[in-house]
């Protein structure tokens, strides 16, 4: 994966962020937070030049305002019991 799939992933899990009441109360936010980590190490894991830190810098929104915009017409996911 490149930069731009690196920031493309970031910016989705920023927007998916749960709002900051929830932190440490629910288990939506402990997940979320589990999960931005799961995918901090594997970028690390395939590739020795992948900066989690910064990748999740860019998620809690240190590097500025989300860098792409959601497209027109982006279905979205309804949880099912998935």
């Amino acid at each position: 994966m490149t930069r731009k799939h690196f920031i493309l992933l970031a910016d989705a899990l920023r927007r998916s962020k749960p709002p900051a009441s929830e932190f440490g109360c629910t288990d939506r936010a402990d997940q979320w937070i589990a999960d931005c980590a799961a995918i901090a190490h594997a970028g690390a894991a395939a590739n020795p030049r992948f900066n989690a830190a910064r990748f999740i810098g860019h998620i809690n929104g240190a590097t500025g305002p989300i860098t792409a915009p959601i497209a027109s017409g982006t279905p979205t996911l309804q949880n099912e019991g998935i």
